[in-house]
């Protein structure tokens, strides 16, 4: 499946808020960015998850998972492709990882290129949410790896979490805007900016 060797397009940076996206709040949306490690999950098949960084290569940071990340297959239906980010002890708060995901374009062998993003998004959060109720998995102590879906807000909401964001080098580092009305296109290499996701952050 080609699902299992594409990269998420990579925000575009900004200095302010484009005039054209406040305009057009219906197809916007706005999500903290938090300050971690972007991670590209794969899973071919049921026992086999890698975490890969936004260049391609294996995360190290991931490695530190002491249950490793196999358990991600009793969430998600293999095949499933992730996007999303790594965070540690400081971002997380916890004493373990915590993986905040954000997107996925694979989910149970089904493809989800082509739908809209705001849909993936809420087939992934659905997902995550009914693991958490069935399985009781996920930890916050014990160094246990556990799993969050980011939270997605109309646009209108970005002012204010931006002012809320005042430490450059703190959990969170600024915020990025979606087009929530389109796919949001993977690629076969890494690195290609996406003018459909802007990232406003505190510093360079």
């Amino acid at each position: 499946m080609r699902e299992l060797t594409l990269f998420p397009g990579q925000p575009m940076r900004i200095y302010r808020v484009p005039p054209v996206v406040l305009e057009n709040p219906d197809k916007w949306c706005v999500q903290v960015k938090k300050n971690g490690h972007r991670a590209i999950v794969r899973c071919p098949a049921v026992g086999k998850v890698n975490i890969f960084s936004r260049h391609g290569d294996l995360l190290t940071a991931a490695g530190r998972a002491a249950n490793g990340w196999c358990w991600l297959c009793d969430i998600f239906d293999s095949p499933f492709v992730l996007d999303g980010e790594l965070l540690g002890p400081r971002q997380a708060g916890s004493s373990g990882l915590t993986l905040c995901v954000w997107d996925a374009i694979l989910l149970g062998g089904a493809s989800l290129l082509n739908v809209p993003y705001l849909e993936r998004w809420g087939l992934l959060g659905e997902t995550v949410l009914q693991g958490n109720l069935d399985n009781n998995i996920f930890h916050n102590s014990g160094g246990s790896p556990m799993l969050v879906c980011a939270e997605t807000m109309p646009v209108e909401a970005w002012d204010g979490l931006w002012r809320g964001i005042t430490d450059p080098d703190g959990p969170d580092e600024g915020l990025v805007l979606k087009r929530k009305d389109m796919p949001l296109a993977w690629h076969p290499r890494p690195g290609v900016e996406d003018p459909n996701q802007l990232k406003l952050r505190r510093k360079g």
